[in-house]
């Protein structure tokens, strides 16, 4: 049996779904290579769908609301605490 490239370190940053997904389809289709040279359709397409699972992840973590407190509150006299 062929052995299987590692996958990209940055499939870390990824969600959890997409992470798992990715990575099996990633051991699919480089056992595939291995085999047959027709398989650069399936890396370009996971390819892709990894560029839209990063990009999935981005915007979930841009869209956490930052906290701030106005400054006229009494509790950020002790905001520190």
């Amino acid at each position: 049996m062929a052995r299987v490239p590692p996958a990209p370190e940055d499939l870390r940053e990824l969600m959890l779904g997409d992470r798992a997904r990715l990575l099996a389809a990633h051991e699919r289709i480089a056992a595939r290579e291995a085999r047959d040279a027709r398989a650069g359709r399936q890396r370009a397409q996971w390819q892709r769908q990894l560029a839209q699972a990063r990009a999935r992840y981005q915007r979930r973590r841009d869209s956490v609301p930052r906290v701030t407190y106005p400054p006229e509150l009494p509790v950020c006299a002790r905001i520190d605490e």
